[in-house]
């Protein structure tokens, strides 16, 4: 249980409040009416200039729906009665960040949305595999050069003969390797702690300890990063840990956090030759400044955040609207937080 009693039908339902940029609050709040008709939505404002109306609503709220980043100018005070926060994402960093500035750590149970993601991550990383194999942007020269040259294109690496390395194996990293397995790229997972024989996936080829990080590096002609935001993992690639995808010349996309890895050490592994290409669609400051020296890199692709953005509202709220069934019930949410650990 989550320190919440199960709600009688006779109890007025909690007020829920959706925060979230103001287009996608005003679906996602029709799209939770339409789905549970007696849910009590409110949309809410963040900021510094709030309305005597907007307080009022903060005041009232018993659950809050949000986009992480606006948390952060919302004042936690103003929700005295919170009982439950969900995050519309999966990425709760700056939530997390958030909560232990104004010390509501174990104050209300928070969530995020898990999975909902999931497969859009896993095509946005099988396409840039694809592109590269297949070599789709010299088809795409080629075509502006108006040459037909099929001799270049005739020897490629199939799926078969290459392995991916996934650095961060929760709900995302184990859709990668389902889809990847179902191409035939042998998978490498990092984990924090090896499973069992009767923990394994059918989906990984072999499991790797951090202590293994190296092993994984080394056999990988592809590494996906999907890193948390955590004290731990600050700087995870910094140094010479990707000197070790030297033997393979990895490709290296971040699909995580862009704590992971610093902007110097993407450029310095490339230009010591270390990985092949990097294709980075996090950063540690988004958006990209101008003066970066990664968009000017031939050995960069950049993408501006958007693995995973596609809303379809009905899937998007499903682990939001499957939560609030719970949370009336009285049982145990999905896909609660650690805040401590910060994911």
């Amino acid at each position: 249980m989550d320190g919440h009693r199960r709600l009688e039908s006779t109890d007025r339902p909690p007020a829920v409040g959706v925060l979230f940029n103001y287009h996608s609050a005003v679906v996602i709040a029709n799209t939770l009416k339409k789905l549970s008709p007696k849910m009590r939505i409110e949309l809410v404002s963040s900021g510094l200039d709030l309305s005597e109306n907007d307080k009022r609503k903060l005041d009232s709220l018993e659950i809050l729906f949000t986009q992480p980043n606006l948390v952060q100018s919302l004042k936690l005070h103003l929700l005295p009665n919170l009982k439950w926060m969900h995050c519309l994402i999966a990425g709760v960093d700056l939530i997390v960040e958030t909560l232990k500035s104004e010390k509501s750590i174990s104050s209300f149970p928070v969530t995020r949305n898990a999975s909902y993601f999931d497969l859009q991550m896993a095509e946005y990383v099988i396409g840039i595999i694809l592109s590269r194999e297949r070599r789709i942007a010299d088809v795409h020269e080629n075509q502006r050069n108006q040459i037909w040259d099929q001799e270049v294109f005739r020897k490629f690496r199939p799926l078969t003969d290459i392995s991916i390395g996934i650095c961060g194996f929760g709900s995302i990293g184990k859709e990668i390797a389902r889809v990847a397995k179902t191409f035939g790229i042998k998978v490498y997972a990092l984990v924090r702690n090896l499973p069992t024989e009767a923990e394994q996936s059918p989906t990984v080829d072999e499991y790797k300890s951090i202590g293994e990080l190296g092993d994984l590096l080394s056999s990988s002609e592809y590494l996906v990063s999907i890193l948390p935001c955590t004290p731990s993992t600050n700087g995870f690639y910094d140094g010479d840990v990707l000197s070790m995808c030297r033997r393979k010349k990895t490709v290296f996309i971040n699909i995580g956090r862009g704590n992971a890895v610093s902007e110097s050490t993407v450029i310095r592994a490339l230009n010591e030759g270390w990985i092949g290409h990097a294709v980075l669609d996090v950063f540690d400051k988004e958006p990209l400044p101008a003066e970066s020296p990664l968009w000017s890199h031939p050995g960069v692709t950049i993408t501006p955040h958007i693995s995973g953005t596609h809303m379809i509202p009905e899937r998007f709220v499903k682990v939001a609207l499957d939560n609030y069934n719970r949370f009336l019930r009285g049982e145990s949410l999905l896909n609660i937080v650690d805040v401590n650990k910060g994911y």
